[in-house]
């Protein structure tokens, strides 16, 4: 069986004198730490002399190291005299009404005892005393948000070998605010090599192979120092989030809600059934383009941005977010301006190119960028939030989708689709039925569809072939020659590639629907549907029909 050695930690820092929200008494962490010790895995603790006795009532040194650290010895901590002086600074803790009230700012050990943990992580996969497959760092009050009967009686850790190709992190949302733990977004960005943080990186658990472990430490202290002598401070958080963003070659980073809580993720692993490709997590998201089209009507952009916002805001957390602005009326120019500042969206302004041109003109740039994948959204296609949970579409399938956007990722990534559509009903038609076939020569519909080759173009297309239906995390999807559209899907930049090499620069979307047939029926472009119907069409704002282009 795989093995996982933990390591962690604990002292008395004084957050037993903070006030509210941040107090935490020093029978809280005794209490979990006592439960964390009948973890059934070599252990590694890092405490101070008060707190070795009790290490030993409850373990065996024939599987436990103690690491007996003085808490004085944090003042001699790289860089300690820098952050006491940034700790202190009336300025860095005005960023945020709480920093000041919290462990960060109000206590001299906190930062650098939340910053030892990865070095002592990595301490112990120097040595590797156990001779573990993995060494992971897990706070010890772990299980104040965890049950720790998923660490100990279902030994879920045991799987983490399985997973860790990398270095495993998780990550949750942390959208708005000027800073991060104490650390100003503008500093983050620069960290992150220019690159909006919409997710951070959690302390609490980390871990991997001691290869890994050691690899990703080695880069650590260079990060620490400069950031440090950069005027920025957070926790380890935001280090870890920075060098997920800086070497993301190096990190398996699985999601997370927005509540940060570890707890959903152990569970996953308890279950044997559990796909490993659990899913990208910051791999997906921030090599995740979302691509927005609209045309003479800021407020219906407007009402598009505010469905993502409230329905699943991670789709406006991916990592680069643009709007094609086809307007011809430049008195919208400024709304559309104001969206984009608000919204953090980069904006292409290159005259009316058409929906299909736009589209076009939206793959040559993924391409370009190197992205992973695209979500394509045209501004009248809202997600359906928990207002419509229990509704059904006209085809008796589910309209809301909780955490819509991490499980499209996973279902992509599990399944290596190219192109995966978000919803199974649509405006004119839905997807049992290849709306290709009126994209198709007639040479070619009789290639495919020899029975329905000559069915005229007032009747029903032929059925969408299915060839498999999966689940994953509640959610079902179809894999098959599931037909292209406009509507709302996320395409990969390969399938992007394959699908527009050859359609010219304004291709109708029946032509685009035709070569995306061609190519699945190849085998080179792996296609899927949702069997849900979350998108829907609305268009609040009118334009003149007499102005819009499809191609």
């Amino acid at each position: 069986m795989s093995t996982t050695t933990v390591v962690t930690g604990l002292f008395h820092l004084g957050r037993d004198a903070l006030d509210a929200p941040f107090r935490r008494e020093e029978s809280h962490y005794v209490q979990h730490f006592t439960r964390l010790l009948a973890l059934p895995h070599p252990l590694c603790v890092y405490t101070e002399p008060r707190y070795e006795s009790l290490v030993w009532a409850h373990r065996d040194p024939a599987d436990t190291r103690v690491i007996v650290v003085d808490p004085g010895l944090f003042s001699t901590f790289p860089g300690f005299e820098r952050i006491e002086s940034i700790r202190t600074d009336p300025a860095w803790r005005g960023q945020a009404g709480w920093l000041d009230r919290s462990p960060q700012a109000a206590l001299p050990g906190y930062v650098p005892m939340v910053m030892s943990k990865l070095p002592w992580l990595a301490e112990q996969a120097e040595e590797n005393p156990f001779a573990s497959d993995c060494l992971v760092w897990l706070d010890a009050g772990i299980g104040h948000t965890v049950d720790l009967r998923l660490l100990v009686d279902d030994q879920v850790l045991n799987r983490l070998p399985a997973l860790a190709d990398r270095f495993v992190a998780l990550a949750y949302p942390y959208p708005g605010a000027g800073e991060i733990h104490g650390f100003a977004r503008d500093g983050m960005r620069a960290f992150c090599d220019g690159a909006h943080v919409a997710r951070v990186t959690r302390g609490g658990f980390f871990g991997g192979r001691p290869e890994h472990v050691l690899e990703v430490n080695a880069r650590y202290a260079e990060i620490l120092a400069a950031t440090l002598d950069a005027g920025f401070l957070g926790t380890e958080e935001s280090l870890l989030t920075i060098l997920c963003h800086r070497h993301p070659r190096l990190f398996r980073v699985y999601p997370i809600a927005a509540d940060g809580l570890v707890a959903p993720f152990f569970a996953r692993l308890r279950d044997p059934s559990t796909p490993v490709a659990l899913g990208q997590g910051v791999d997906a998201l921030d090599d995740l383009e979302l691509w927005l089209l609209s045309f003479n009507a800021p407020a219906q952009l407007a009402t598009l941005l505010g469905s993502l916002a409230s329905a699943d805001p991670a789709f406006l957390e991916c990592g680069r977010r643009v709007l094609i602005d086809n307007s011809t009326d430049a008195s919208t120019r400024a709304a559309y301006d104001a969206l984009c500042a608000r919204f953090e969206l980069e904006c292409i302004r290159e005259g009316n190119l058409g929906i299909t041109g736009a589209r076009v003109r939206a793959a040559q740039e993924l391409e370009r960028s190197g992205g992973r994948a695209m979500l394509w959204f045209e501004d009248d296609m809202l997600i359906c939030g928990r207002e419509r949970a229990g509704a059904l579409c006209r085809n008796g399938l589910p309209r809301h989708v909780p955490d819509l956007l991490r499980r499209v990722v996973e279902i992509a990534t599990r399944e290596g689709i190219d192109l995966l559509k978000l919803s199974f009903t649509e405006f004119f038609g839905a997807h049992d039925r290849q709306w290709a076939w009126y994209g198709l020569s007639a040479e070619r519909r009789r290639a495919h569809f020899a029975a329905a080759a000559e069915l005229t173009e007032d009747e029903v297309p032929p059925p969408t072939t299915i060839s498999r239906i999966g689940v994953h995390d509640g959610l079902a999807y179809a894999v098959g020659d599931v037909h292209y559209s406009n509507w709302p899907h996320l395409l990969t930049r390969r399938g992007s590639a394959r699908l527009f090499a050859d359609t010219g620069p304004n291709p109708s979307e029946h032509t685009s629907m035709a070569a995306a047939f061609e190519l699945a029926r190849r085998g080179e472009l792996a296609s899927a549907v949702l069997l849900a119907s979350p998108v829907e069409h609305a268009r609040h704002v009118a334009y003149d029909a007499a102005e819009r282009r499809e191609s």
